[in-house]
């Protein structure tokens, strides 16, 4: 039996006030845990294009549900996973190497047999051979390779073909791609997955995803953040600055009133979403911000909270991680 399902993974921190943006897949499950080996092979996971020096977007933006649900709208290059469980439950990890057929927006691309995929991973080169499967091009990877790939800061994909060599470049979202396929399913590292009903595999499947290390740290350090701090004279300036342009980018709400002391958006009517009061006032050689972050009678305290906490931090320090940000 072969089941196609696309999963929507959620995350949350520990106190349960954050959520991660959707990231979807389509996901094929095929096998039978009591009799067989399974396997779980998840592929739309596009890879940025690469010009040596900086990464770009791809033609296709694979995290917008509307593409992925709908139009099945990928990038030209996607490097996806693909586990096998035997009936022991000792788990086989391969990459899987997709290229968009469509000769009419990227043209041919045959990608050799043998060796054909390297990944440059910090530097230091990974090199893989394909493994002539007959239904795509997949590469045998350790777990010691998945763990060095997803905790990288910087990842090349070089894809060897029979005309031309291509980069491309894995980002923090190809990352993040890898680490949930590996939690999933199960929710665990163990080689053999948590089995799911047949309800379950048909519908969207919610997952528990837990922030990266360095992503707990960003949390902890905006949740510490005043909601009302100051910072010199000097300073205050490049803090207002970046108040009116997260409002402008990031807000549900328009902008309602801008002043030298007041930026102030609509209020919000409809839950999910949200408005900002940022004020400004002057004190000795400070200056002194306070933050508020609206929601709508019946919308999440908490996820303006902690909107208003990220607002703060991100106009004292200039570092802003919008992932965090519910809009």
């Amino acid at each position: 039996m072969r089941l196609s399902i696309l999963l929507l993974f959620l995350a949350s921190t520990i106190c349960g006030c954050v959520t991660y943006r959707p990231v979807y897949y389509k996901l094929s499950v095929a096998g039978d845990s009591a009799s067989g080996p399974v396997t779980f092979d998840a592929y739309i996971n596009g890879l940025a294009n690469w010009n040596g020096t900086n990464s770009y977007p791809c033609n296709s933006n694979q995290t917008d549900p509307q593409n992925v649900l709908v139009n099945y709208s990928y990038c030209e290059f996607n490097l996806g996973l693909r586990k096998t469980v035997s009936a022991a439950g000792e788990a086989r990890y391969e990459l899987h190497l997709v290229h968009v057929a469509n000769p009419d927006d990227y043209g041919t691309f045959d990608i050799l047999s043998g060796h054909s995929l390297v990944l440059t991973v910090d530097g230091q080169t990974m090199d893989f051979v394909n493994n002539s499967d007959v239904s795509g091009a997949y590469y045998d990877v350790t777990a010691n390779q998945l763990d060095a790939i997803i905790s990288a800061k910087m990842v090349l994909v070089t894809i060897i073909g029979k005309d031309k060599t291509v980069t491309q470049y894995f980002g923090p979202e190809n990352q993040r791609f890898f680490q949930n396929f590996i939690n999933d399913p199960g929710g665990n590292r163990s080689a053999k997955p948590t089995p799911l009903s047949y309800s379950e595999l048909r519908d969207n499947v919610q997952i528990l995803i837990p922030p990266s290390p360095v992503e707990q740290q960003y949390l902890d350090q905006v949740n510490q953040f005043p909601l009302q701090f100051t910072v010199p004279k000097t300073k205050a300036k490049d803090s207002w600055g970046r108040a009116q342009s997260f409002i402008a980018q990031y807000s549900s709400m328009k902008i309602q009133t801008v002043t030298g002391y007041v930026i102030q958006t609509f209020n919000p009517t409809e839950t999910g979403n949200f408005g900002y009061t940022v004020t400004k006032t002057p004190a000795d050689q400070n200056v002194q911000f306070t933050i508020t972050c609206i929601y709508a009678d019946d919308g999440d305290s908490d996820d303006a909270n902690l909107n208003a906490h990220i607002l703060a931090y991100y106009m004292s320090t200039g570092t802003l991680n919008e992932k965090f940000i519910e809009q």
